[in-house]
């Protein structure tokens, strides 16, 4: 009897002992697999890990001026840049500056700096693009011209300016505006009637970058108005536009364009 009761209470202890095993590997397992799935979650994509730029000598010169100078605005369109050409600071296509942040020493602008910081750069300059060129832009692109003695070797195009239209004309290749900012005479609206940017403005933008590097070079300077609205078409992918006319003398312009 005293046999049979010993036996009784080691099957017991040993059932229990399995008991706590079995339970010990399935919370082993779990934790395994909460592991496994914390990795995955962590792990980056190959979207991710594929750079889509290649590092290069060249630099596209891009300014924010007004209407795109805000913190919330530079730092939007600045990761759509780093994303698709990467950055100047890691060997990628984009140098930046800030109208007037890039340019203040003591609380005062120098914007007469800009055409110092493009053409001393020691990388191979491939285009210039304003956005919302500031007031001063002519004389800034003035001197650029003038040190290239009207041959400057890369496109200079604006989007969205500030600067009086005659004066970039002449120094721009192409200058973009938005229709919301021309009058019904198709002149410019004041500039304090303009407080938002284009809502397509980041788009055109990556478009106006892709045209200028199909171009590798300047854009031809006796181009016919036709063969320049043929450029146009193909920077802005078919978006439609009219010719700039201007209210006083009724011309119309070659380089200048409207969007609608």
């Amino acid at each position: 009897m005293k046999k049979i009761i010993t036996l009784c209470i080691l099957s017991i202890v040993l059932m229990a002992a399995c008991n706590r095993n079995s339970g010990n590997s399935s919370t082993s397992s779990s934790s395994v697999e909460l592991k496994v799935d914390t990795i995955k979650a962590n792990k980056p994509s190959v979207e991710q890990l594929i750079q889509q730029w290649n590092v290069t000598n060249k630099r596209i010169v891009v300014l924010f001026g007004y209407d795109f100078n805000s913190e919330e605005t530079v730092k939007s369109l600045t990761q759509k840049l780093e994303q698709r050409y990467g950055l100047d600071s890691d060997g990628g296509l984009i140098i930046s500056y800030i109208y007037p942040d890039s340019f203040k020493h003591n609380g005062k602008t120098f914007f007469s700096e800009f055409p110092a910081l493009v053409d001393e750069n020691e990388k191979e300059i491939a285009g210039i693009v304003l956005l919302g060129a500031p007031a001063g832009t002519e004389t800034a692109l003035s001197r650029i011209q003038y040190f290239w003695k009207l041959e400057v070797p890369y496109p200079i195009i604006a989007l969205f300016s500030q600067e009086e239209a005659a004066g970039l004309e002449a120094n721009c290749d192409i200058v973009i505006d938005k229709a919301q900012k021309a009058e019904i005479t198709g002149g410019i609206a004041p500039e304090e009637t303009i407080t938002e940017m284009s809502e397509d403005a980041p788009e055109i933008l990556l478009d106006t970058i892709d045209y200028i590097l199909s171009l590798n070079g300047a854009i031809p300077k006796d181009l016919k108005k036709n063969e320049i609205k043929d450029h146009v078409k193909l920077m802005l992918k078919n978006r439609e536009f009219t010719q700039y006319k201007d209210p006083e003398s009724g011309l119309t312009s070659i380089n200048h364009f409207v969007l609608h």
